[in-house]
């Protein structure tokens, strides 16, 4: 007996609103073409695989003749969306189970079948079910069939017997990633209300490692009214092109532009991006910079080369010179150790370790510097050796 292997679809094929729980099952008429494809009946399974139906286990077999006696084994591998898997005429069938991972998927063998286009039947079958087809092999196709799982099937024909696996995952969150949030900008950003979540993240256009979030919900209902006010509660302004929002912190380090997708609001699809380098500092430095708290007109970061190696800094502007004290006590009070001071040329320089020289490896170090009017924040991350 031939195994289609469980190769699950990466969940990143559905993100993004255009992607909505799926309808009813269509019932299709081929009863003129040699294979005959339909959509089986509603069932009231559950929605998890049941290990409560008679006699079956994640080890059984069985070989039968009619579709309807498989609904038992398809039901105990995907609950209540059995009714989603388009049936496949013959009077031979095999079905068995595979596990992998906490996965349970039903293959089904549809043996001495005379059709030799099964798969491009059964393909458009699949697409007039709400299918979306992907471009494998063996075919594969995916739907969603509630706010948060996605049913997915493999299918392939060699000689004369068709083989297809159905199983279904979790591919979206019924939280807020609060923590992925945290972690990649920083901060706490107010919450948008979903019953379910789909998200990824990345470096947007601006170089900025951006969040993307589908926030997905049944009833759209002043979805966006209560999200804009959420975000005003918060002290967010936002602004409005032509149902693109962009909407910044009350500090302007963070940056949240989203749309209503449908115009329902039943998904509000959103990015988001701190423009303080909360990540930078965490992969590259491997400590979290703590943000100066005394007043500034404005604030910019970059990459800078120097004569003894090559920097992040960060520039605060319209400070005082009392700014590299206070700053250097915030330091001090994170954790940091005062190493020394200098003046030269460019300024008055002190110098915070952050770890020492250990076998070659240089650890990082902080150097702030005030000049005109101007807090630098210097991180190294390439020492020339002196």
């Amino acid at each position: 007996m031939k195994k289609l292997v469980i190769l699950p679809i990466l969940a990143l094929l559905l993100t993004g609103c255009a992607n909505k729980p799926s309808s009813e099952p269509i019932t299709t008429d081929t009863s003129a073409t040699d294979s005959e494809i339909t959509t089986s009946e509603d069932t009231d399974s559950n929605t998890t695989p049941s290990s409560d139906i008679p006699n079956i286990t994640i080890s059984s077999q069985a070989d039968t003749t009619g579709w309807d006696e498989l609904m038992p084994y398809l039901s105990f591998a995907l609950g209540d969306y059995a009714k989603y898997v388009p049936s496949y005429s013959s009077h031979d069938y095999h079905v068995s189970f595979q596990k992998q991972d906490d996965i349970v998927a039903v293959q089904v063998d549809c043996k001495n079948i005379r059709s030799t286009t099964a798969e491009d039947s059964y393909t458009t079958t699949l697409a007039m079910n709400e299918f979306q087809i992907t471009d494998e092999t063996p075919s594969r196709a995916y739907k969603l069939v509630s706010i948060t799982d996605c049913l997915f099937i493999t299918y392939l024909q060699e000689d004369t017997t068709f083989y297809l696996v159905a199983y279904y995952q979790v591919v979206r969150d019924v939280n807020w990633p609060t923590q992925l949030i945290s972690t990649l900008v920083s901060k706490d950003v107010p919450v948008c209300e979903a019953d379910a979540y789909a998200y990824q993240y990345g470096e947007n256009a601006r170089g900025y490692i951006s969040v993307q979030i589908d926030c997905y919900s049944e009833n759209g209902l002043n979805r966006m009214d209560n999200w804009l006010n959420r975000l005003s509660r918060a002290g967010y302004e936002y602004t409005n092109q032509s149902g693109w929002y962009t909407a910044t912190s009350s500090d302007g380090e963070i940056i949240i532009q989203f749309d209503d997708y449908y115009g329902d609001g039943t998904c509000i699809e959103m990015s988001m991006y701190s423009l303080w380098p909360a990540y930078d500092m965490k992969v590259t430095f491997g400590f979290e910079l703590p943000r100066y708290s005394g007043e500034y007109s404005n604030w910019y970061s970059r990459y800078m080369t120097l004569t003894s190696g090559e920097y992040f800094g960060i520039y605060y502007d319209g400070v005082t010179s009392a700014s590299l004290t206070n700053y250097g006590n915030q330091l001090i009070q994170k954790g940091f150790t005062f190493d020394q001071e200098e003046f030269n040329d460019y300024g008055y320089y002190v110098y915070y370790l952050k770890g020492k020289t250990i076998n070659g490896v240089y650890e990082p170090w902080l150097q702030l510097a005030y000049q005109d009017g101007t807090l630098v924040v210097a991180v190294p991350y390439t020492i020339l050796e002196s």
